[in-house]
Formats: structure tokens, C-alpha cells, sequence
């Protein structure tokens, strides 16, 4: 009751029509399906059909979504999509996007073309927006979503040998080692003399028992580990010199790797304002998505979109994932 005549999230609409597939699917499966357009040949029928021989493409699109329109009329009324209308819109828009899909195979003898958003699209695509916006303007937005969606391009993700997940090439540059423990000994054992081969003889037995080993054997157990009543201190065993000073260096050291982290940034901000900007300006477009990035500078684009109250998604996978501006709902 409280979400009546509000329109639902283009989510959850999204996720119904999935819902509709799966149940057609369930019960129905290979036969012919409760909505579709008459025109088109019967699931299981073979050989040309007179009716879409003569006509164009976009001339059959039209065709085809004014017999939708007649049919569901609830498609092109004023009332928003809520919860209660919803199930009333799902089952004849998944059946339009099906029909459209099997119209360009009859037409075409070819597949729909796969929707990439980071691409310029097919003139199909262009041809099916506007359609839409004369048909269906109230609800064009969802229903172009969703054709979209099953139709969207395959990811193909590519791994690098050697890539540092999860940021990958995106990744800011690595910070130098340090040459401080470099100066003798092997460098990856902090200034440790090398050793030499083993060998199976025995140690030598040892001359004679020192004041600081006796003190030792009688001192009792348990003692702190500085050398005070029981085992040694760390700089006295085995005669290894103390541990020198150094190691990785603080950031600040490293100029360079701030700057272009730094620069970066700026970069990723500037993007967020000039589609922000952009959303602002032009009041029929619904959502941006802004370059691809790694998590790092995607967290700030994230902050920045909420500060300036809009709403902010990731989408895609991998190294093609990026932020989403879109609007909020009314």
C-alpha cells in the first residue's frame, strides 16, 4: 500500500522480466508462447512468410509495436509502473522483446546485433530507440533498458601474465626498493654473509666453556628475550651482526608515484563533474557512465557522485568496470 503509484526501480523491473523468462521457460519451454505477434511463423514452423517479405524493417518494427500497443494498452498509459501495474507490463514486453528479436532473424536471416554501450551502436538500435519513444514514450526508457540487457555484448575477459590483481594495469607505479641493505651480503637476507656448502663432518667440539656460557646454563628458564636470565638477546646469536636501519622508505620519498597518483585523481573528479554537469543540463538523459578505472579512484568517484546527491553504481567486470551516475527518483 505504501509503494502504490510509485514507479518501481529499473532493477527490480529488470529482475521481473528475468523472473518471466524463467517461468516461460519452465512451463512452456519449446512451444509457442501465449504472446506473440500474429504474423510471425509458428515455434516449429519452416519457409518464408508472405506477410514479411515486401515491407522494410522499420516499417514491420512499427507494424509490430502498433499490434502491442492495440493489444496491451496498458503499455502506453500514463500510470507509472509500481507494484501493482507491474505485473500487468512484464509478460507483454518480454514478449516484444522476443518478437523483435525473432522479426530481424525472419527479415535479416541473422541475429539480433549484440548491444555495446562503449561502442557506437548498430543503426538497428537507433531504429528500435525511436519506435520506442513514439509507442511507448511513458515506459521507452525501461523497456530499451531492457532489450539492452539481453542483448548485451559478451565480456571477454583478458588475464596478463604478471598484472597485479585486483587493480591490474590501472594500477599506480611501483615505488623503487631500497638499496640500504644492498651494500654487502646477499641482498634479499638484510646484509647476511653468504654461506657455504654444507657438509656431513661434525662440529668441532668446543675448547673450553666460557664465564658467559656457564652463566647461561645456570641462569633459569623463562627468561625475556633481551638476554636476562635466559635465552640471548637477538643482536648475540650466532655472532649475526644487528639488524640495520632502513627498509622500505615512507611514500613521501617518492615523489614521482604521488604526483601521477595525485594527478590521476584530479582526473577522475573532473570526469564526475562534467557528467554531472551533463545530467544537469540535459534533463532526458537518465544516467552517465564515466571511463573505466580501478577501485581506488572508483571509491572517490563513488563519494563525490553522493555528495552531490545523485545515485552511483559499478558496472561491468574487470578491467572494463566503472561508475554509473544516474538520477535519483523523484
Amino acid at each position: 500500500m505504501q509503494a502504490r503509484g510509485q514507479e518501481v526501480p529499473l532493477d527490480y523491473f529488470l529482475y521481473s522480466c528475468l523472473e518471466r523468462e524463467r517461468l516461460e521457460k519452465a512451463t512452456i519451454g519449446d512451444s509457442q508462447p501465449h504472446i506473440a505477434w500474429p504474423l510471425l511463423p509458428k515455434v516449429g514452423e519452416e519457409g518464408p512468410v508472405a506477410a514479411l517479405e515486401g515491407p522494410e524493417w522499420s516499417a514491420l518494427t512499427k507494424s509490430l509495436l502498433t499490434w502491442y500497443r492495440e493489444t496491451f494498452p496498458e503499455l502506453s498509459d500514463d500510470k507509472a509502473v509500481d507494484h501493482e501495474h507491474l505485473l500487468k507490463v512484464v509478460p507483454p514486453v518480454v514478449g516484444l522483446a522476443r518478437d523483435l528479436a525473432r522479426l530481424y532473424l525472419e527479415k535479416t536471416k541473422a541475429k539480433l546485433p549484440a548491444f555495446d554501450k562503449s561502442a557506437q551502436p548498430e543503426a538497428v538500435w537507433s531504429d528500435i530507440e525511436s519506435a520506442l519513444k513514439q509507442f511507448f514514450p511513458k515506459i521507452q526508457h525501461m523497456i530499451l533498458r531492457y532489450l539492452h540487457w539481453t542483448h548485451a555484448a559478451e565480456v571477454k575477459e583478458v588475464f596478463e601474465p604478471g598484472s597485479r590483481p585486483p587493480v591490474g594495469r590501472f594500477a599506480p607505479p611501483p615505488l623503487p626498493r631500497t638499496l640500504g641493505n644492498r651494500d654487502s651480503g646477499r641482498p634479499d637476507r638484510g646484509g647476511r654473509p653468504e654461506r657455504g656448502p654444507r657438509t656431513d663432518a661434525p662440529r668441532a667440539p668446543v675448547a673450553q666453556e666460557t664465564s658467559e656460557s656457564k652463566g647461561r646454563e645456570a641462569a633459569p628458564k623463562g627468561g625475556n628475550r633481551h638476554g636476562q636470565g635466559g635465552r640471548p638477546a637477538p643482536a648475540d646469536r650466532g655472532g649475526r651482526p644487528p639488524r640495520r636501519e632502513g627498509g622500505r622508505p615512507p611514500r613521501s620519498a617518492h615523489p614521482e608515484g604521488e604526483e601521477q597518483t595525485a594527478r590521476l585523481t584530479v582526473v577522475a573528479l573532473a570526469e564526475v563533474d562534467q557528467a554531472i554537469a551533463e545530467l544537469q543540463s540535459n534533463g532526458t538523459k537518465q544516467d552517465i557512465t564515466l571511463k573505466p578505472t580501478n577501485s581506488f579512484y572508483r571509491r572517490l568517484q563513488h563519494q563525490k557522485i553522493v555528495d552531490a546527491g545523485f545515485n552511483s553504481n559499478s558496472v561491468g567486470e574487470g578491467p572494463d568496470r566503472a561508475v554509473q551516475i544516474s538520477r535519483k527518483d523523484p
